[in-house]
């Protein structure tokens, strides 16, 4: 749906995009198993421009009023290589990020929620590594006087400005790419089975200009396919996906092609259910 998402996702998919999404939008959340949590857990998998793979576990577990996540994921490449000045190969590199972070959403009125994700990042350039921090925040209202209809704001990855250890001796501070992201989405049933989602976000990251984002999803029975755009944005402005659910268990798969010679973006999740 274009990465449009934060006045959207809920569940586990919320840790990605707007934390306030953990909590459940009713505030009534349980299930029936001892604890009283009800429970969801995401397996993510993705792959882009041809080299790059990211892949987490999030789990979700919510109830009444609150819930708390967790998330590990990481992000690597194939194999790099490496030449001098005047192009000899010298060999080959890679580079690994490693993260850890735990969430905490609640409701805190009817209708509003907020969340917050803390956490540390660690990454690895060939010799070079480097760790910090990492914060982010976000906010979901759901006016009652217009059923359906959601307002979100987020703010991530904001956090330290660590230095790459080189040799055992520090380079120059990088910054964390701190995004600013806040839409508007509308949910409705058709029918007895139907499903219809409309999104748009607005998002800027550091050091970049701000990009549109706009979605749209369409389900029936046990199948949901979903469209959007990234306007703004140097690759990939057409995205597309499927959803299938069987009873406790949801398969999504999103494409997004890159438009230059660079490859293509596909991502997979296979998300469950669960009580405790």
């Amino acid at each position: 749906m274009g990465e449009t998402g934060a006045a959207l996702a809920d569940g586990a998919d919320a840790f990605f995009t707007n934390p306030a999404g953990l909590a459940d939008a009713t505030g009534q959340a349980r299930s029936s198993s001892p604890w009283g949590l009800a429970g969801e857990a995401a397996v993510t998998h993705h792959e882009s421009f041809s080299i790059y793979r990211q892949d987490a576990i999030t789990v979700n577990a919510a109830r009444g009023r609150e819930a708390i996540a967790l998330q590990f994921s990481t992000f690597y490449s194939e194999a790099v290589e490496q030449r001098d000045d005047v192009g000899n190969l010298l060999g080959s590199f890679g580079l690994v990020d490693l993260a850890a972070q735990v969430g905490y959403a609640r409701v805190l009125s009817p209708g509003f929620r907020v969340g917050a994700t803390a956490g540390y990042v660690r990454e690895r350039i060939a010799d070079a590594s480097a760790g910090t921090w990492a914060l982010s925040g976000g906010a979901l209202w759901s006016p009652r006087a217009l059923p359906g209809f959601r307002i979100g704001a987020t703010v991530r990855q904001l956090g330290g400005s660590p230095s790459f250890d080189v040799d055992g001796s520090p380079g120059e501070k990088v910054s964390l790419p701190l995004t600013e992201q806040a839409g508007v989405a509308y949910a409705s049933t058709l029918g007895a089975r139907g499903r219809l989602a409309l999104a748009a976000d607005v998002r800027k990251a550091a050091d970049q200009d701000a990009t549109l984002h706009a979605g749209v999803e369409g389900g029936w029975s046990v199948v949901d396919v979903r469209a959007g755009g990234r306007f703004g944005a140097d690759v990939g402005h057409f995205t597309a996906g499927l959803g299938v659910t069987a009873g406790r268990l949801l398969l999504d798969y999103a494409f997004v092609p890159s438009g230059e010679n660079l490859g293509n973006s596909h991502r997979l999740e296979l998300r469950t259910r669960f009580g405790l």
